[in-house]
């Protein structure tokens, strides 16, 4: 496989796959996809602004999904903190069809977590993320420095903080 096109939003090989990256409400026009991955769509202080959640899940449905190739049952992924309740993420939870993977940057039970057919990743209570994390003493100022609506969502915690501050 070879890249027939390679740029900051586009790559595409010359066996017909690509890569596209669109920001959140950029357009989709022309484009179609087969699988959709979303990363971070929304900033932690636009989260509080209910017109910005609004139009986070309006351009996900109305928008992305319209462009899928494939059923609306395509393989998807969204990354993210839960930064409120009425969150992108929240709504896909609350409809249904999601499994919800929460990876706090600290653990704070001991779990064994599927990644693969047979596979499982062990973490135990306290245990960092991943070794190149950032230090424990950073984490936690981390967390005492950033606003308590945010603070819950953010490194780990995966409850968002629920109505205005």
């Amino acid at each position: 496989m070879v890249l027939s096109k390679d740029s900051e939003t586009e790559c595409v090989t010359t066996q017909g796959g690509g890569r596209v990256a669109i920001p959140v409400g950029g357009s989709l026009t022309g484009r179609g996809f087969d699988v959709i991955i979303i990363d971070d769509p929304m900033k932690a202080d636009d989260a509080q602004s209910e017109k910005a959640r609004r139009a986070l899940i309006e351009w996900y449905t109305t928008t992305l999904l319209s462009r899928l190739t494939t059923s609306k049952a395509a393989p998807s992924s969204l990354s993210c903190k839960r930064l409120h309740e009425d969150d992108l993420a929240g709504k896909l939870l609350r409809d249904g069809g999601w499994r919800h993977l929460n990876l706090p940057a600290i653990a704070e039970i001991d779990e064994d977590v599927a990644i693969g057919p047979n596979a499982v990743h062990q973490r135990r209570n306290s245990q960092k993320q991943c070794r190149q994390c950032r230090s424990s003493a950073i984490l936690d100022r981390f967390s005492v420095t950033r606003s308590m609506s945010v603070a819950r969502a953010q490194p780990g915690d995966s409850r968002p903080r629920k109505g205005p501050p």
